[in-house]
């Protein structure tokens, strides 16, 4: 259900954003486009790259070469002017999809007085007022202003992709080359680690208590190493009777123990390493707590 809601969120996202800027397709160059556009021979060629890459001194995308690469793809698909209006309206809408992504696993973190069916309709709400909000128009209509709504997509990606970097490397890679190409888009790029770090200090927290169980993640040394540690900290006496160890990864210990255990150790991820509590089996309250950094 939750998959199929998101689809629908998405479709309506790319159609409403679509509907508010479709009178821009008759939009003529204005200003900056002329040096920028009309009149640079740079994006008559996409080979060889260097030249695709370049653009007249003083213009709005001299030094921006990832903008420049762009309006000569442009120009090879179609010289005509609703072809940049097209790409960047193609642009605005990833942006926005990619805004929503940002939202709803920002919100999914454990955002107090978000319930989990409220994850998807808030993010679409936000996504949306963004998307159509007055301040977009220039960076949309104004074809030059590609330079900064193409920036603006690498931004968010690079703080979605960061967002989930936390399923796998690849997303940190992602992240990485996301940011790269923003830089090479436009200079304000320079802030998006700092937003990234923000992020990450804010909400990253609470999302570590929502990872997969620590089973998948500690291996039979890790626990051997966990175990003495545990034994020499509390002098033996939390392993006293020759028992077994186990734990549970969400603090539930009350409800997870077996007979035959002496011990059972509850891991929390928290800041600053993991939070070790020894439960006699029949107890639901701690004994003893310990952080392992």
């Amino acid at each position: 259900m939750r998959p199929r809601r998101s689809l629908r969120a998405v479709v309506l996202i790319a159609a409403v954003t679509s509907a508010a800027y479709a009178s821009s397709f008759a939009g003529v160059f204005v200003f900056d486009d002329g040096p920028a556009i009309a009149d640079n021979p740079h994006i008559h060629h996409l080979w060889p790259l260097s030249t695709a890459m370049a653009a007249p001194p003083d213009s709005t995308v001299s030094g921006r070469p990832i903008v420049s690469l762009t309006l000569a793809l442009n120009y090879a698909l179609t010289p005509d002017l609703w072809g940049y209006h097209a790409v960047n309206l193609a642009i605005h809408v990833l942006a926005a999809l990619t805004l929503f992504g940002i939202v709803r696993r920002t919100l999914a973190t454990g955002v107090r007085h978000v319930s989990d069916t409220s994850l998807t309709p808030l993010a679409l709400c936000i996504a949306l007022l963004w998307a159509v909000h007055p301040l977009q128009t220039s960076a949309v209509t104004y074809v030059v202003q590609r330079a900064e709504s193409l920036m603006g997509l690498f931004y968010l990606l690079t703080l979605y992709r960061a967002i989930r970097a936390i399923e796998g490397p690849w997303w940190i890679v992602a992240a990485v080359v996301a940011c790269a190409l923003g830089m090479a888009t436009k200079e304000s790029m320079v802030t998006a680690p700092l937003i990234v770090v923000a992020w990450d200090w804010f909400f990253a927290p609470q999302q570590m208590r929502r990872r997969p169980p620590l089973q998948r993640h500690i291996e039979l040394e890790d626990l051997t190493e966990l175990k003495l540690y545990v034994g020499n900290l509390f002098g033996g006496e939390a392993l006293k009777g020759g028992g077994d160890l186990s734990y549970t990864p969400d603090g539930s210990a009350g409800n997870r123990y077996s007979p035959r255990l002496s011990v059972v150790v509850v891991l929390t991820p928290t800041t600053d390493g993991l939070r070790a509590s020894t439960v006699t089996p029949g107890s639901t309250a701690p004994d003893a707590s310990f952080t392992i950094p």
